[in-house]
């Protein structure tokens, strides 16, 4: 006696990825993220970002410098079946400011110099923040009297930076009553 059995052996779907990057927000930060979409294979999956040093079970790699990574897929089911995907994570340009226009105090004990700050880098828009008082968006601040003044900038990511300028003013009129 015989038996004829037709056995289908199917291959799964070979493996894939894709990657998605948040970038750093403020420059020189370590706070990029990296999210990997697996497909195929077993359809459960192991993930390395260091080459194959150290795996992960969750999709997600956090606190991230800007650079170039690879990250490793693979089959927790066939280790030996893997694949590789390539991001970049960027950052903004650094945030700075100058006091680009300084209005000094016309007259002595006066209060009406001015500064203007220009902020660059970082993410726009930007805020500032005047000797400590409450953030403002605009970056000119009138009716000063003279002194060193201390401007922070902060981005829409939350960065800040600082700008340190000083307001003068002329010497006190004198005057010499003679004979």
């Amino acid at each position: 006696c015989t038996s004829t059995c037709v056995v289908n052996i199917e291959e799964p779907e070979a493996l894939s990825c894709e990657l998605t990057a948040t970038n750093v927000n403020c420059h020189a930060g370590a706070d990029g993220t990296i999210e990997v979409a697996a497909l195929g294979g077993s359809e459960e999956f192991e993930y390395s970002i260091d080459g194959g040093a150290t795996w992960q079970l969750p999709t997600t790699f956090t606190g991230l410098p800007i650079g170039n990574y690879t990250v490793t897929v693979r089959d927790s089911e066939d280790t030996a079946c893997t694949t590789t995907c390539t991001i970049s994570i960027t950052e903004p340009l650094l945030l700075e400011c100058n006091a680009t226009t300084t209005t000094e105090v016309s007259c002595n004990g006066g209060n009406d110099g001015a500064i203007e700050i220009i902020a660059t880098g970082g993410t726009a828009p930007y805020e500032y923040n005047f000797n400590g008082n409450a953030w403002q968006p605009g970056n000119i601040f009138i009716d000063l009297i003279a002194g060193n003044y201390v401007v922070t900038v902060r981005d829409a990511n939350g960065c800040e930076t600082t700008c340190n300028t000083t307001v003068s003013e002329p010497a006190l009129l004198t005057c010499l009553a003679t004979s």
